[in-house]
């Protein structure tokens, strides 16, 4: 269902930090201790669902805030400042819900709106050629049914519902959205690969799925700019690393008091062989968020043209 409605007032930036810093401090209490022991971050993903930030871009006639594009994703940057892992898990929930956007795709937003957190299971690995896609769905009555196994799902083992690829029997490309409860669906706690070990990335299989037909969207309907969606999400995650890196290491300078014998300043902070690390930390760190400020104001103007009905 899709309804093209007036915006509401934009919130103002500090009004939504001030909404959902508190929970960012929360979540980030141990997070070096749940990386190093492997703890996944379900009770974290729903304190964050339950504050309402799966819905900061959801208009606030859906249940959200109503934010921009440039609001959320510096919201994502202080969020991956705290916890890395979680900001990178909600990736595909974030393009998910831009695409709703691009729809004006009422129903899904106010599911969001509600406090759905989705994950994904897009990619195949083994014999699959590019192009190609080994996951089927096959209609049953009005609904259909869903097999295949997925991999490299990033944030699937806390969603409740999972965005995946299939293609139908006359080949078209479509995106079944699942319940991840649903029978026949069993997400393996198997990720085991580079990068940040508790994005939850299972290995979901689905086994003769039931769909319902009014939860498939058409692949070729997306919005023409998912994919740069998609990226920018990975750049706000690295420019809020770089954000706590710079308060780390800023930290452990103020509160070092031992100089060395060679050092230019009683202490540590006041040394000027110290000082233009700490700046060129601090000027990178700035440089990532301003450059995903900027690409996010892109994206507005972007979503502000289509909503005017002009060409992306």
């Amino acid at each position: 269902m899709s309804i093209r409605t007036a915006p509401a007032t934009v919130p103002g930036y500090a009004q939504l930090a001030a909404k959902y810093r508190a929970v960012f401090e929360t979540i980030a209490e141990g997070a070096a201790a749940r990386e190093i022991g492997r703890t996944l971050l379900h009770a974290q993903i729903r304190k964050l669902a339950a504050a309402g930030f799966g819905a900061v871009r959801v208009p606030v006639e859906y249940g959200g805030d109503g934010a921009t594009a440039q609001q959320f994703f510096r919201l994502l940057v202080e969020l991956a400042a705290a916890v890395s892992n979680i900001a990178q898990a909600l990736r595909s929930h974030a393009a998910f819900v831009e695409g709703r956007h691009y729809a004006n795709d009422a129903g899904w937003l106010r599911r969001v709106g509600g406090g759905a957190i989705l994950g994904n299971a897009w990619t195949e690995t083994g014999p699959v050629a590019v192009g190609a896609v080994g996951t089927t769905i096959t209609p049953d009555g009005e609904d259909f049914r869903l097999s295949g196994t997925k991999y490299y799902t990033t944030g699937s083992l806390y969603a409740d519902w999972i965005q995946t690829g299939a293609r139908t029997p006359e080949g078209r490309d479509v995106i079944a959205l699942v319940p991840a409860a649903a029978a026949g669906v069993r997400i393996r706690d198997d990720w085991g690969g580079f990068g940040q070990r508790l994005t939850a990335s299972g290995t979901p299989v689905f086994d003769n799925v039931l769909v319902a037909g009014t939860d498939l969207l058409e692949e070729a309907d997306q919005a023409p700019y998912m994919t740069g969606v998609y990226q920018l999400v990975h750049v706000a995650t690295l420019a809020g690393i770089a954000k706590r890196a710079l308060r780390d290491v800023s930290a452990a300078v103020r509160a070092r008091t031992r100089v060395f014998s060679h050092g230019n300043g009683v202490r540590p902070r006041g040394d000027i062989q110290i000082q233009p690390v700490v700046g060129e930390i601090s000027a990178q760190a700035f440089a990532a968020e301003a450059a995903v400020l900027r690409v996010a104001d892109l994206l507005d103007e972007a979503s502000a043209r289509h909503a005017g009905g002009e060409a992306e």
